[in-house]
């Protein structure tokens, strides 16, 4: 297999704080065992989390894009160490009227590492944050959204040790009931309401 020059990888604990107890949410109409997941006060339990039964071919109606490189088990890890400490794992949306998208980013002072991770993954755009102050540094975001944040998404999970773990699986989850039309019956429209729902309440 090619060596596309990886940094050594990142030294990373196991994660995860202190758990604590709390009362699974109620589940909509067509989901499985997602109450797993367990919500209270904000507090996520790092727990097994199934997709809903619902159209499992996910996000084929965004398979227009390009998808991600398939990346090395090295860079995976690496890249999903770099999401631990500096990334943002998101469901966004630009109107109230839109559904929200995965959006997945990693902010970095070094331009040069983001372009290893851009140049690895075969996906995504860096972005340049101007310092206000002379004191500050420059600040570069690799980001990248749709289906492609869906592909890189996939294969960085399982190497995920804080809570972006969950919200990772949560976006995986949606994507997994997305019908390819974009139409959503009431019962799917309610899953993916949920999930949003679930979605944000999972914080640090």
């Amino acid at each position: 297999m090619q060596d596309r020059g990886a940094p050594p990888a990142k030294t990373r604990g196991a994660g995860g704080g202190s758990t604590q107890n709390s009362v699974s949410p109620p589940r909509p109409p067509g989901t499985q065992n997602i109450g797993a997941l367990g919500v209270a006060n904000g507090k996520t339990r790092r727990t097994g989390l199934r997709c809903p039964r619902v159209h499992l071919e996910a996000t084929k109606s965004m398979a227009r894009l390009r998808p991600a490189n398939t990346l090395t088990r090295l860079d995976a890890a690496y890249i999903a160490g770099l999401i631990d400490g500096e990334g943002t794992v998101a469901l966004t949306r630009h109107a109230k009227d839109e559904q929200r998208t995965a959006s997945l980013s990693i902010a970095n002072n070094d331009r040069v590492l983001l372009e290893w991770v851009r140049w690895t993954v075969g996906v995504g755009s860096i972005s340049t944050k101007r310092p206000r102050a002379e004191t500050h540094h420059t600040a570069y975001a690799w980001a990248v959204s749709h289906a492609q944040a869906i592909s890189v998404l996939r294969q960085v999970v399982r190497f995920l040790r804080t809570y972006k773990k969950q919200r990772a699986l949560i976006v995986l989850a949606v994507a997994a009931i997305t019908p390819r039309n974009g139409r959503y019956t009431p019962d799917i429209q309610a899953t993916r309401s949920w999930l949003e729902e679930v979605f944000l309440k999972v914080r640090p």
